[in-house]
């Protein structure tokens, strides 16, 4: 279920007032998935430095996107790396599925690592 945060009049005025690629939008997600198709829109809307994902179960994730990153491809290797990291029943697979869901999201735009 997607659920979105509204910016207040506060947060609408510093979005509007800031230089482009100055913001740092840090926000949480309860169930620990990773930055969301509309997470990576936003941040090109909006012209943030960079993302940041604070997850319940402790992965913290950082993005920055291209502004002319692919949709599609993003789409899907965030699906896929959601499922890797939520899964984990690759094993002795993990990493190696994981540095290549991250390489296929670098090549469609989108800088992200789990801190």
């Amino acid at each position: 279920m997607a659920r979105n945060a509204k910016p207040n009049r506060q947060m609408n005025k510093l979005l509007n007032e800031s230089l482009p690629y100055t913001i740092v939008a840090i926000h949480n997600h309860p169930y620990s998935s990773v930055p969301s198709l509309n997470d990576i829109a936003t941040a090109v809307k909006r012209k943030y430095k960079y993302g940041i994902v604070v997850c319940h179960n402790g992965n913290i994730f950082k993005y920055k996107v291209n502004s002319e990153y692919n949709i599609v491809n993003t789409e899907i290797y965030l699906e896929k790396l959601n499922n890797i990291i939520y899964n984990r029943n690759y094993k002795d697979d993990y990493e190696k599925l994981f540095n290549e869901c991250i390489s296929k999201l670098r090549e469609a735009g989108v800088e992200l690592e789990m801190i």
